[in-house]
């Protein structure tokens, strides 16, 4: 069955409504996500030209009509001359639903690339505000070690594993960096604008659902919205009408059938890949809630200690070396509870954009 243009429209527009561009915005470098996809249908010479075929193929299926139409009023022809008129007002109406068709996917394709890419960098843009506090984190961990290290209590292998760690995360840091200077020049080059022209994404797309909904009412919701299982439906729609059209040869619906199947076995994988990726997802999340919550039990526990070792020490009760020892415990579980967030905030952020057909891996 041929795709409806109007259907594809309501189907890309379940994940963003197109709005006029404001030239006021766009000069401040300031860009919203429906600005970016419809910049990006006006700079896409794919579009275009799909634009343009759509009309050429709408003229010749109008003139192919009339033509039909005028044969059959008119009463002067033969049945060979009808036939052929029929078949090419026929094949120019097939011609302007494949454009149509096409016209559908370049849109779907536009929006659906910078919706992924505009997501992605603003799920990165927060990364990097993560990656900044991580670093402080392992900062105030390796001081944590060193202060040990002076009481006796660690090693100098443990502070080269805090060093370690610091140094792995700065590293994180420049990568998430260098990657949103990657999207966001990738963005301005499909919006037409100077590619180092500075760039602020005006959304902010992501949000707290709460708790996320159960991994197979999402995995639902992936296999409906993404893309990629879209067009090899698509394609197998289309090898389903390569076949009808064989006219019955032997050769020639053989060669159609195995395309056919090739279309079928490519989304049975391409599906059996989503639920995969869709269930590694799920897991770590769940992983990083548990452990989010042994952290935060842990800090609440080494918390309540140390104020029973202030209170202790006031009163002369223990010494200063344990009074030491229940504040280095206890900032220790804080880093530890705050890296754990990150993680799980990094998690459930991916979790939720599956949702939207979306797997950033």
């Amino acid at each position: 069955m041929r795709r409806n243009i109007v259907f594809i429209m309501v189907l890309f527009l379940m994940i963003v409504t197109i709005t006029p561009v404001s030239a006021e915005s766009l000069d401040s470098g300031k860009v919203s996500l429906q600005a970016a996809i419809e910049l990006a249908k006006q700079n896409s010479s794919q579009a275009k030209q799909a634009e343009w075929s759509v009309s050429l193929a709408s003229y010749n299926a109008n003139i192919a009509h009339n033509a039909l139409i005028d044969a059959l009023y008119s009463r002067v022809y033969t049945v060979e001359s009808l036939t052929s008129i029929r078949k090419t007002a026929d094949s120019s109406k097939s011609a302007y639903e494949r454009a149509q068709e096409s016209l559908a996917g370049q849109i779907e394709t536009i929006g659906y690339t910078m919706g992924s890419l505009y997501l992605s960098t603003t799920l990165l843009e927060k990364q990097v505000e993560l990656s900044r506090e991580a670093v402080a984190l392992n900062e105030k961990a390796l001081e944590i070690e060193k202060i040990k290290q002076s009481l006796g209590m660690s090693t100098q292998l443990s502070i080269a594993g805090k060093e370690m760690a610091l140094l792995n995360s700065k590293k994180e840091l420049q990568s998430c960096i260098n990657q949103v200077s990657f999207n966001k020049r990738t963005i301005n080059s499909l919006i037409g604008r100077d590619i180092d022209a500075p760039l602020v994404l005006t959304e902010s797309i992501i949000v707290d659902k709460g708790e996320p909904k159960p991994w197979t009412e999402v995995v639902k919701l992936a296999l409906a919205k993404n893309v990629d299982l879209k067009h090899k439906e698509i394609a197998i729609n289309d090898r389903i009408s390569d076949r009808k059209d064989t006219d019955g040869a032997s050769n020639t619906f053989e060669i159609a059938d195995i395309n056919l199947q090739s279309a079928q076995l490519a989304l049975e994988d391409a599906i059996v890949t989503l639920r995969k990726d869709v269930k590694d997802i799920y897991d770590k999340l769940n992983i990083d809630r548990v452990a989010l919550q042994e952290k935060n039990m842990s800090y609440q526990v080494s918390y309540r200690d140390f104020l029973h070792a202030k209170t202790k020490h006031n009163l002369g009760l223990i010494s200063d070396m344990e009074l030491k020892n229940a504040s280095i415990l206890f900032l220790t579980k804080e880093v530890e509870l705050k890296s754990a967030k990150n993680a799980y905030f990094l998690s459930k952020t991916a979790y939720e954009l599956v949702e939207q057909g979306i797997i950033l891996n």
